[in-house]
């Protein structure tokens, strides 16, 4: 999963760049996002992304949800948060595997 996040952190970086927005880019973010969806990839069969969304609908409809039961408003809406990769403060993603 490292190559994961290095290749997302990177579409993500020069597309807010290309836009002039480097200050939305949120480290943190992008790196929990990954482990997120990792977690409902891992156990599926589905051939494609756009399967596993329509397996796994709430990656959609309430992501805010997932990313809360790891990490707090505070966490996230820290300048450290939105500039290096913050562990989570509630669930740790490995954990979150196990469940």
């Amino acid at each position: 999963m490292p190559q994961a996040t290095k290749t997302v952190s990177s579409y993500i970086r020069n597309y807010v760049s290309k836009l002039g927005e480097e200050m939305k880019y949120h480290e943190t973010l992008t790196i929990a996002a990954v482990h997120i969806v990792n977690h409902f990839k891992a156990p599926t069969d589905c051939s494609s992304f756009e399967s596993m969304l329509t397996a796994h609908p709430v990656l959609l409809s309430d992501f805010k949800s997932l990313l809360s039961c790891h990490y707090s408003q505070e966490v996230l809406q820290s300048n450290e948060a939105r500039t290096q990769y913050i562990l989570p403060d509630k669930l740790a993603f490995d954990a979150a595997a196990k469940l």
